[in-house]
């Protein structure tokens, strides 16, 4: 997949709504023959971001709340003491003291052992992980206890339909993350929940089922009582 493609679809999973949505992406499994030049390039379109109130030019927001704000920085900061790496943003921004901001922030170095691989951040964090494979970026996605949304960058066929097959989520999105449709089931495995909104799943659970069986040619069957004596075991058998 072209990093011209990847990093902006990257950039915009990640940080769309500054991470407050439930399908954002929050744990990016890198292969390492592109990993450093799709980190330089992550870190450098996030840079471009803007952040402020809705008032203005800007594509980052504060977090609802000083808790949700709290939780990202406990995250981001158990990961450095980890061995984790801040390649942007880790801090509120100098500018926006009012409000809880926070920059869009790049992880390198993380490992799947960390907690804030294993939480539902609900922030501007991007935690970048380096695999050696497909097979094993699909391992190490699968270790969370949440399983809500999951996206993958490729051209290989091979691999698109490898990771719609394994990901265990109730959505994959192959090349264009976040892309939902009212005609299609919004919904998670795993700790993301059970049943489906929207669509006809989404329909069906508002729905009253009833069984109706209608015999258009009543007859007598040979299964209704009483039985004949044929039916039953003979005590001279």
């Amino acid at each position: 997949m072209p990093l011209d493609v990847a990093v902006p679809g990257s950039v915009c999973a990640a940080f769309h709504l500054s991470g407050q949505i439930c399908t954002s992406a929050e744990r990016f499994f890198v292969h390492k023959d592109v990993h450093d030049e799709f980190v330089e390039r992550f870190v450098e379109a996030t840079k471009s971001l803007r952040i402020g109130h809705g008032l203005e030019q800007s594509e980052i927001g504060p977090l609802v709340s000083e808790a949700a704000r709290a939780k990202v920085q406990r995250l981001v900061a158990d990961a450095v003491e980890k061995g984790a790496s801040i390649a942007c943003g880790g801090k509120i921004p100098d500018d926006q003291q009012t409000g809880w901001f926070y920059e869009p922030t790049i992880l390198t170095g993380v490992t799947p052992d960390m907690e804030i691989m294993q939480s539902e951040v609900f922030g501007p964090v991007a935690s970048i992980c380096k695999v050696d494979s497909v097979e094993q970026a699909l391992e190490f996605a699968n270790r969370s206890e949440f399983g809500l949304g999951s996206s993958i960058f490729t051209t290989e066929l091979k691999e698109a339909m490898m990771a719609a097959e394994e990901y265990q989520t109730g959505m994959v999105w192959v090349n264009n993350p976040l892309i939902d449709n009212d005609a299609l089931p919004f919904g998670g495995w795993k700790m993301s929940g059970l049943g489906r909104e929207l669509g006809r799943m989404g329909l069906d659970a508002f729905r009253q089922s009833k069984m109706v069986i209608i015999d258009h040619d009543p007859i007598v069957h040979d299964w209704w009582y009483p039985y004949d004596n044929e039916v039953f075991y003979s005590s001279d058998s």
